[in-house]
């Protein structure tokens, strides 16, 4: 009797078949690899290896999945000439580490001339920069003002105030001039109403209506409107609620509603919706945690 069509058969199907027909299976795929034995060098025992990071386990699943894609497609019964091409690939990809990025560091610029604190720094539309007032070493408030290029790191001087002051506030408006309010005059002490606008392009400083009321340590925010909201702050003797708008249109301050809260040393911030959010400041040592709108 004729087994080969048997043994055939039962390797058709290498995942079905018994077991007792793999090597017959191994043994067909041989005859189709090499049909002419060819006696093989000895060589010596080659040595294990090892591959850092690749298990045992991995080794042999590997070699197991080869072996039985080759005896698979040796056992279809097809030719030498028409057996598929097996090819390995061996692919490795070696990642490095991205470096932490290098935190953020101060340099040295060009120093101010004149030395200065509480003054008020604001960006112009030109880019320069407009540092006012503040006070000196003599403790004494400064009516100087200079500005700042960032292009050339440089101070230079400006035009002066009509009126020293520190605690005051500096807000560009819509049209690129200035407008500084309030704060403490030369003697540190008093509150002032006056206010005065700078104007970039003749370097000057011009006077402007006055505050409804003295004040300094208050917060001056620009509006969508163009107009300025001044708020809380201190007049000298007592911490204030109250607050005033000013008009660039007319030059003038008038009265609007009061805070909650009576507040200086606060914050206050355009929302995108056009109000104006008040947090925190100070009430004569006591600070606050509320908010109001």
């Amino acid at each position: 009797m004729d087994n080969s069509s048997e043994s055939r058969t039962s390797c058709d199907n290498p995942l079905t078949s018994a077991g007792n027909h793999y090597p017959d299976c191994v043994g067909n795929l041989a005859a189709l690899v090499a049909p002419t034995p060819v006696p093989a060098p000895v060589a010596a025992p080659a040595r294990a290896r090892t591959i850092p990071g690749l298990r045992p386990v991995a080794i042999w699943v590997g070699l197991a999945g080869l072996l039985a894609a080759v005896a698979f497609a040796g056992c279809g019964g097809g030719s030498p000439a028409s057996s598929p091409t097996l090819t390995a690939v061996a692919h490795a990809t070696v990642t490095a580490a991205k470096p932490s990025p290098a935190p953020a560091e101060f340099s040295p610029t060009g120093s101010m001339m004149d030395a200065r604190g509480r003054h008020t720094a604001t960006l112009l539309q030109d880019g320069l920069v407009l540092i006012a007032g503040g006070y000196g070493n003599s403790d004494t408030s400064l009516a100087s003002a200079e500005l700042y290029d960032p292009a050339t790191g440089k101070f230079s001087p400006t035009g002066s105030m009509a009126h020293g002051r520190a605690y005051h506030t500096a807000t560009r408006l819509s049209d690129g001039r200035v407008l500084i309010v309030g704060g403490l005059d030369p003697s540190g002490d008093i509150p002032v109403a006056v206010a005065e606008l700078y104007d970039p392009a003749t370097g000057t400083f011009s006077p402007t209506g006055s505050m409804v009321t003295a004040r300094g340590n208050h917060t001056a925010t620009l509006l969508s409107d163009g107009r300025v909201l001044i708020a809380g702050g201190d007049d000298g003797s007592t911490t204030l609620a109250s607050a005033e708008l000013y008009d660039p249109a007319t030059g003038k301050f008038t009265p609007t509603g009061s805070m909650t809260t009576a507040r200086e040393d606060h914050t206050a911030t355009l929302l995108p919706d056009g109000r104006v959010l008040i947090t925190g400041g100070l009430g004569g040592l006591t600070a606050f945690a509320s908010a109001e709108l």
